[in-house]
Protein backbone atom coordinates (compact mmCIF):
# COMPACT_ATOMS: atom_id res chain seq x y z
CA UNK A 1 0.00 0.00 0.00
CA UNK A 2 1.05 3.70 -0.08
CA UNK A 3 2.11 5.90 2.53
CA UNK A 4 0.59 9.18 2.48
CA UNK A 5 1.58 12.05 5.20
CA UNK A 6 -1.47 13.62 5.73
CA UNK A 7 -5.27 12.66 4.62
CA UNK A 8 -5.64 16.07 2.95
CA UNK A 9 -3.15 14.15 0.44
CA UNK A 10 -5.53 11.65 -1.24
CA UNK A 11 -7.36 14.87 -2.37
CA UNK A 12 -4.78 16.67 -3.70
CA UNK A 13 -4.39 17.03 -7.53
CA UNK A 14 -1.07 16.61 -8.01
CA UNK A 15 -1.03 13.81 -6.56
CA UNK A 16 -0.82 10.44 -8.40
CA UNK A 17 -4.28 9.05 -7.96
CA UNK A 18 -3.28 6.00 -9.82
CA UNK A 19 -0.58 5.08 -7.58
CA UNK A 20 -3.14 5.21 -5.04
CA UNK A 21 -6.44 3.89 -6.23
CA UNK A 22 -4.05 0.54 -6.96
CA UNK A 23 -5.14 -2.18 -5.39
CA UNK A 24 -3.77 -5.40 -4.56
CA UNK A 25 -3.51 -9.13 -3.96
CA UNK A 26 -2.80 -10.41 -0.47
CA UNK A 27 -2.67 -14.39 -0.33
CA UNK A 28 -2.82 -15.46 3.66
CA UNK A 29 -1.61 -18.98 3.65
CA UNK A 30 -2.67 -20.88 7.11
CA UNK A 31 0.62 -22.21 8.58
CA UNK A 32 0.14 -23.42 11.91
CA UNK A 33 -3.38 -24.89 13.64
CA UNK A 34 -3.04 -25.37 17.47
CA UNK A 35 -6.75 -26.36 19.11
CA UNK A 36 -6.98 -25.72 23.25
CA UNK A 37 -5.20 -28.86 24.04
CA UNK A 38 -2.20 -28.07 22.28
CA UNK A 39 -2.45 -30.21 19.54
CA UNK A 40 -0.81 -29.13 16.27
CA UNK A 41 -1.06 -29.36 12.89
CA UNK A 42 1.40 -27.61 10.30
CA UNK A 43 1.56 -27.07 6.70
CA UNK A 44 4.68 -26.51 5.16
CA UNK A 45 5.29 -24.60 1.67
CA UNK A 46 7.62 -24.36 -1.16
CA UNK A 47 8.48 -21.90 -4.27
CA UNK A 48 5.69 -22.73 -7.23
CA UNK A 49 6.20 -22.06 -10.75
CA UNK A 50 4.81 -18.88 -11.92
CA UNK A 51 1.86 -18.96 -14.18
CA UNK A 52 2.14 -18.19 -17.71
CA UNK A 53 1.86 -14.42 -18.49
CA UNK A 54 2.42 -13.43 -14.65
CA UNK A 55 5.75 -11.39 -13.72
CA UNK A 56 7.83 -11.56 -10.38
CA UNK A 57 6.76 -7.92 -9.52
CA UNK A 58 3.18 -9.05 -9.18
CA UNK A 59 3.54 -12.07 -8.32
CA UNK A 60 0.86 -12.83 -5.71
CA UNK A 61 0.80 -17.01 -5.87
CA UNK A 62 4.36 -17.51 -4.68
CA UNK A 63 3.59 -21.03 -2.50
CA UNK A 64 2.51 -24.07 -3.21
CA UNK A 65 1.50 -26.66 -0.42
CA UNK A 66 3.98 -29.61 -0.10
CA UNK A 67 3.09 -30.89 3.35
CA UNK A 68 0.60 -30.99 6.06
CA UNK A 69 2.02 -33.17 9.19
CA UNK A 70 0.21 -33.07 12.84
CA UNK A 71 1.27 -33.52 16.42
CA UNK A 72 0.36 -36.76 16.66
CA UNK A 73 2.21 -37.96 13.93
CA UNK A 74 0.19 -37.93 10.88
CA UNK A 75 1.28 -36.27 7.78
CA UNK A 76 0.37 -35.59 4.29
CA UNK A 77 3.15 -35.19 1.35
CA UNK A 78 1.84 -33.31 -2.22
CA UNK A 79 4.53 -33.84 -4.54
CA UNK A 80 4.14 -31.95 -7.80
CA UNK A 81 5.61 -32.07 -11.59
CA UNK A 82 6.00 -29.53 -14.52
CA UNK A 83 3.19 -28.90 -16.09
CA UNK A 84 1.80 -27.25 -19.16
CA UNK A 85 1.53 -23.97 -17.71
CA UNK A 86 2.88 -24.18 -13.92
CA UNK A 87 3.61 -26.88 -11.31
CA UNK A 88 1.03 -29.54 -11.04
CA UNK A 89 0.41 -32.38 -8.37
CA UNK A 90 1.29 -35.55 -9.61
CA UNK A 91 1.00 -37.63 -6.17
CA UNK A 92 -0.28 -37.29 -2.95
CA UNK A 93 1.55 -39.91 0.22
CA UNK A 94 -0.27 -40.52 3.52
CA UNK A 95 0.07 -43.37 5.75
CA UNK A 96 1.89 -45.39 3.27
CA UNK A 97 -0.90 -44.84 1.04
CA UNK A 98 -0.11 -42.99 -2.81
CA UNK A 99 -2.68 -41.35 -4.77
CA UNK A 100 -1.56 -39.74 -7.87
CA UNK A 101 -2.84 -37.84 -10.35
CA UNK A 102 -2.90 -37.75 -14.43
CA UNK A 103 -3.91 -34.97 -17.07
CA UNK A 104 -4.66 -34.08 -20.52
CA UNK A 105 -3.20 -31.03 -22.00
CA UNK A 106 -5.46 -28.80 -24.13
CA UNK A 107 -5.25 -25.64 -25.85
CA UNK A 108 -7.57 -23.40 -24.79
CA UNK A 109 -8.83 -20.91 -27.52
CA UNK A 110 -10.21 -18.26 -25.75
CA UNK A 111 -7.66 -17.76 -23.48
CA UNK A 112 -5.36 -18.42 -25.98
CA UNK A 113 -2.76 -20.95 -24.22
CA UNK A 114 -2.24 -24.71 -23.37
CA UNK A 115 -3.58 -25.98 -20.10
CA UNK A 116 -3.53 -29.06 -17.95
CA UNK A 117 -7.16 -30.67 -17.40
CA UNK A 118 -7.41 -33.20 -14.44
CA UNK A 119 -7.90 -36.54 -16.16
CA UNK A 120 -7.46 -39.81 -13.92
CA UNK A 121 -7.29 -40.12 -9.84
CA UNK A 122 -5.69 -43.62 -9.08
CA UNK A 123 -6.44 -44.20 -5.34
CA UNK A 124 -3.84 -46.78 -3.45
CA UNK A 125 -6.25 -49.66 -4.31
CA UNK A 126 -5.23 -48.62 -7.90
CA UNK A 127 -9.47 -47.50 -8.63
CA UNK A 128 -9.66 -45.06 -10.42
CA UNK A 129 -11.98 -41.41 -10.45
CA UNK A 130 -11.91 -40.94 -14.32
CA UNK A 131 -12.84 -36.69 -15.46
CA UNK A 132 -13.52 -35.62 -18.93
CA UNK A 133 -14.06 -31.97 -17.86
CA UNK A 134 -15.33 -30.25 -20.86
CA UNK A 135 -16.51 -27.11 -19.23
CA UNK A 136 -12.63 -26.44 -18.07
CA UNK A 137 -12.05 -25.23 -21.25
CA UNK A 138 -15.31 -22.82 -21.32
CA UNK A 139 -14.66 -20.45 -18.70
CA UNK A 140 -17.61 -18.25 -20.38
CA UNK A 141 -18.88 -17.38 -23.62
CA UNK A 142 -17.52 -13.71 -24.14
CA UNK A 143 -19.70 -10.78 -25.75
CA UNK A 144 -17.19 -10.36 -28.55
CA UNK A 145 -19.95 -9.21 -31.03
CA UNK A 146 -22.61 -6.61 -29.92
CA UNK A 147 -25.62 -8.83 -30.91
CA UNK A 148 -24.97 -11.34 -28.45
CA UNK A 149 -24.86 -8.06 -25.87
CA UNK A 150 -28.04 -7.06 -27.35
CA UNK A 151 -29.58 -10.53 -26.95
CA UNK A 152 -29.08 -11.99 -30.25
CA UNK A 153 -30.17 -15.70 -30.06
CA UNK A 154 -27.06 -17.89 -28.99
CA UNK A 155 -26.09 -21.18 -30.91
CA UNK A 156 -27.66 -24.27 -28.50
CA UNK A 157 -24.30 -26.65 -28.48
CA UNK A 158 -24.31 -28.22 -25.57
CA UNK A 159 -20.66 -29.08 -23.71
CA UNK A 160 -20.89 -32.02 -21.76
CA UNK A 161 -18.69 -33.08 -18.85
CA UNK A 162 -18.41 -36.59 -17.21
CA UNK A 163 -16.93 -37.86 -13.84
CA UNK A 164 -16.86 -41.51 -13.55
CA UNK A 165 -16.83 -43.25 -9.85
CA UNK A 166 -14.17 -45.71 -9.00
CA UNK A 167 -17.15 -48.09 -8.27
CA UNK A 168 -19.13 -47.25 -11.34
CA UNK A 169 -21.28 -44.51 -11.22
CA UNK A 170 -21.28 -41.51 -13.41
CA UNK A 171 -22.18 -38.10 -13.07
CA UNK A 172 -22.85 -36.12 -16.31
CA UNK A 173 -23.58 -32.54 -16.49
CA UNK A 174 -24.56 -30.39 -19.63
CA UNK A 175 -23.67 -26.83 -20.08
CA UNK A 176 -25.22 -24.57 -22.72
CA UNK A 177 -24.96 -21.07 -24.19
CA UNK A 178 -27.28 -19.28 -22.42
CA UNK A 179 -28.69 -15.32 -22.49
CA UNK A 180 -29.84 -13.69 -19.20
CA UNK A 181 -31.19 -10.40 -20.01
CA UNK A 182 -31.46 -7.28 -18.01
CA UNK A 183 -33.46 -4.34 -17.52
CA UNK A 184 -32.40 -0.12 -17.49
CA UNK A 185 -29.09 -0.82 -18.32
CA UNK A 186 -27.28 2.53 -18.78
CA UNK A 187 -26.81 2.63 -22.57
CA UNK A 188 -25.87 6.11 -24.63
CA UNK A 189 -26.05 6.22 -28.49
CA UNK A 190 -23.46 9.60 -28.61
CA UNK A 191 -20.50 9.26 -26.18
CA UNK A 192 -18.75 7.52 -23.76
CA UNK A 193 -17.43 4.13 -25.25
CA UNK A 194 -17.01 3.25 -28.27
CA UNK A 195 -18.32 -0.25 -28.10
CA UNK A 196 -22.01 -0.47 -27.48
CA UNK A 197 -21.25 -3.17 -24.38
CA UNK A 198 -18.68 -1.90 -22.60
CA UNK A 199 -18.09 0.33 -19.64
CA UNK A 200 -20.06 2.49 -17.47
CA UNK A 201 -21.73 4.21 -20.31
CA UNK A 202 -22.79 1.38 -22.67
CA UNK A 203 -24.08 -1.62 -21.01
CA UNK A 204 -25.02 -4.75 -22.85
CA UNK A 205 -28.59 -5.89 -22.10
CA UNK A 206 -28.24 -9.61 -21.97
CA UNK A 207 -25.25 -11.52 -20.75
CA UNK A 208 -24.36 -14.47 -22.35
CA UNK A 209 -22.75 -17.47 -20.87
CA UNK A 210 -22.64 -21.21 -20.18
CA UNK A 211 -25.30 -22.41 -18.08
CA UNK A 212 -26.47 -26.04 -16.70
CA UNK A 213 -29.12 -27.31 -18.72
CA UNK A 214 -29.46 -30.96 -17.14
CA UNK A 215 -27.74 -32.76 -14.53
CA UNK A 216 -27.79 -36.87 -14.31
CA UNK A 217 -26.69 -39.25 -12.04
CA UNK A 218 -26.36 -42.84 -13.46
CA UNK A 219 -25.67 -45.66 -11.32
CA UNK A 220 -26.98 -49.53 -10.99
CA UNK A 221 -28.54 -49.41 -14.73
CA UNK A 222 -30.63 -46.78 -13.71
CA UNK A 223 -30.19 -43.13 -13.57
CA UNK A 224 -31.48 -39.37 -11.96
CA UNK A 225 -31.97 -36.81 -13.97
CA UNK A 226 -32.87 -32.54 -13.45
CA UNK A 227 -33.26 -30.51 -16.25
CA UNK A 228 -32.59 -26.85 -16.07
CA UNK A 229 -34.51 -24.16 -17.77
CA UNK A 230 -33.69 -20.44 -17.76
CA UNK A 231 -36.46 -18.08 -19.03
CA UNK A 232 -34.28 -16.08 -21.21
CA UNK A 233 -36.60 -13.32 -21.56
CA UNK A 234 -34.78 -10.46 -23.45
CA UNK A 235 -33.33 -6.90 -21.34
CA UNK A 236 -34.01 -3.43 -22.17
CA UNK A 237 -33.33 -1.22 -23.38
CA UNK A 238 -32.73 -2.14 -27.22
CA UNK A 239 -29.22 -1.23 -28.64
CA UNK A 240 -29.11 -2.12 -32.05
CA UNK A 241 -31.09 -1.27 -35.27
CA UNK A 242 -30.78 -4.90 -36.46
CA UNK A 243 -32.88 -7.53 -35.80
CA UNK A 244 -31.92 -8.60 -32.34
CA UNK A 245 -35.04 -9.69 -30.11
CA UNK A 246 -37.98 -6.85 -28.63
CA UNK A 247 -37.61 -6.27 -24.64
CA UNK A 248 -39.92 -9.04 -23.19
CA UNK A 249 -41.37 -9.00 -19.65
CA UNK A 250 -41.42 -12.66 -17.98
CA UNK A 251 -44.31 -14.69 -18.25
CA UNK A 252 -45.78 -18.19 -16.48
CA UNK A 253 -45.99 -16.95 -13.20
CA UNK A 254 -49.32 -17.53 -11.26
CA UNK A 255 -48.96 -13.91 -9.56
CA UNK A 256 -46.09 -11.11 -9.62
CA UNK A 257 -44.30 -10.85 -6.43
CA UNK A 258 -44.67 -7.30 -4.48
CA UNK A 259 -43.29 -4.29 -5.70
CA UNK A 260 -41.72 -5.88 -9.19
CA UNK A 261 -43.13 -5.56 -12.47
CA UNK A 262 -42.66 -8.80 -14.92
CA UNK A 263 -40.37 -6.53 -17.04
CA UNK A 264 -37.97 -6.76 -14.40
CA UNK A 265 -37.73 -10.04 -13.64
CA UNK A 266 -36.25 -13.42 -15.31
CA UNK A 267 -36.75 -17.32 -14.00
CA UNK A 268 -34.77 -20.38 -13.71
CA UNK A 269 -36.86 -23.46 -13.40
CA UNK A 270 -35.62 -27.30 -12.14
CA UNK A 271 -37.37 -30.54 -12.83
CA UNK A 272 -36.52 -32.72 -10.31
CA UNK A 273 -36.33 -36.54 -10.96
CA UNK A 274 -39.25 -37.28 -9.23
CA UNK A 275 -41.06 -34.65 -11.77
CA UNK A 276 -41.47 -32.15 -8.89
CA UNK A 277 -40.23 -28.38 -10.11
CA UNK A 278 -38.72 -25.71 -8.44
CA UNK A 279 -38.72 -22.26 -10.40
CA UNK A 280 -36.69 -19.57 -8.44
CA UNK A 281 -37.35 -16.39 -9.98
CA UNK A 282 -34.89 -13.39 -10.06
CA UNK A 283 -34.90 -9.68 -10.03
CA UNK A 284 -32.72 -8.20 -13.15
CA UNK A 285 -33.02 -4.54 -13.11
CA UNK A 286 -29.75 -2.95 -12.85
CA UNK A 287 -29.81 -1.53 -9.59
CA UNK A 288 -28.66 -2.94 -5.96
CA UNK A 289 -31.06 -5.76 -6.05
CA UNK A 290 -29.77 -7.27 -9.83
CA UNK A 291 -29.59 -11.09 -9.04
CA UNK A 292 -31.34 -11.21 -5.91
CA UNK A 293 -34.34 -14.26 -5.70
CA UNK A 294 -37.35 -12.45 -5.08
CA UNK A 295 -39.42 -15.68 -5.65
CA UNK A 296 -39.31 -19.33 -5.40
CA UNK A 297 -42.01 -21.50 -6.19
CA UNK A 298 -42.08 -25.42 -5.44
CA UNK A 299 -44.40 -28.04 -7.71
CA UNK A 300 -45.60 -31.12 -7.42
CA UNK A 301 -45.02 -34.28 -9.03
CA UNK A 302 -47.07 -33.33 -11.86
CA UNK A 303 -44.63 -30.07 -12.11
CA UNK A 304 -48.22 -28.00 -12.37
CA UNK A 305 -49.65 -28.32 -9.19
CA UNK A 306 -48.35 -25.18 -6.83
CA UNK A 307 -47.62 -26.71 -3.40
CA UNK A 308 -45.57 -23.22 -2.14
CA UNK A 309 -44.64 -20.12 -3.00
CA UNK A 310 -42.05 -18.15 -0.64
CA UNK A 311 -41.19 -14.18 -1.65
CA UNK A 312 -38.22 -12.43 -0.27
CA UNK A 313 -37.78 -9.30 0.06
CA UNK A 314 -34.67 -7.05 1.04
CA UNK A 315 -34.09 -4.07 2.71
CA UNK A 316 -30.85 -1.92 1.70
CA UNK A 317 -28.67 0.40 3.04
CA UNK A 318 -25.39 2.13 1.82
CA UNK A 319 -21.74 0.43 2.91
CA UNK A 320 -20.52 1.50 6.06
CA UNK A 321 -17.09 3.13 5.68
CA UNK A 322 -14.64 3.35 2.67
CA UNK A 323 -11.36 2.30 1.64
CA UNK A 324 -10.44 4.38 -0.90
CA UNK A 325 -10.39 1.86 -3.23
CA UNK A 326 -12.43 1.91 -6.74
CA UNK A 327 -14.31 -0.83 -7.41
CA UNK A 328 -11.86 -3.07 -9.30
CA UNK A 329 -12.82 -5.86 -11.82
CA UNK A 330 -10.00 -7.92 -12.60
CA UNK A 331 -10.08 -9.18 -16.04
CA UNK A 332 -8.85 -13.17 -15.30
CA UNK A 333 -9.50 -15.04 -12.10
CA UNK A 334 -7.70 -16.01 -10.20
CA UNK A 335 -5.93 -12.68 -10.16
CA UNK A 336 -2.08 -12.90 -11.09
CA UNK A 337 -1.43 -9.47 -11.69
CA UNK A 338 -2.95 -6.10 -11.94
CA UNK A 339 -1.72 -3.98 -14.80
CA UNK A 340 -1.55 -0.22 -14.14
CA UNK A 341 -4.38 0.60 -15.90
CA UNK A 342 -6.74 -2.79 -14.52
CA UNK A 343 -8.43 -0.37 -12.09
CA UNK A 344 -10.72 1.46 -14.99
CA UNK A 345 -11.87 -1.55 -15.22
CA UNK A 346 -14.70 -1.10 -13.07
CA UNK A 347 -18.34 -3.02 -12.09
CA UNK A 348 -20.67 -2.59 -14.29
CA UNK A 349 -23.03 -2.44 -11.68
CA UNK A 350 -21.94 -0.32 -8.76
CA UNK A 351 -24.84 0.08 -6.69
CA UNK A 352 -24.45 -3.86 -6.30
CA UNK A 353 -21.16 -3.12 -4.10
CA UNK A 354 -21.34 -0.03 -2.71
CA UNK A 355 -25.28 -0.89 -0.75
Amino acid sequence: LVQVEQEGEVFNPNYDHAVLLRSYTLNIQVSKIRDRFNNEVTFEYQSATLPYGSSGQFLTYSNKLSRIYASDGREINIFYEAGVNTDRVSRITAHGREWRYEYNTVYDNRDLLYKDILKRVIRPDNKQWEFSLAFDLFGGISASQPTLADCAVVSPVDKVSTITHPDGAVFVLTQRGTQFGRTNVPFSTTGGSASPWYGNHNVGRCITNLAISKKELQFNGSSLIWNYQYSQNAGSPKQLSISTPQPAALSGLPFTPAGHTLMDLRSTSVVNPDGSKTVHVFNRNFGVLEGKEVLTLYYDTNASSLLQAVETSYVTSPKTGKVRMVSCKPSQYPVIEIISDECQKVFENQAMHEN
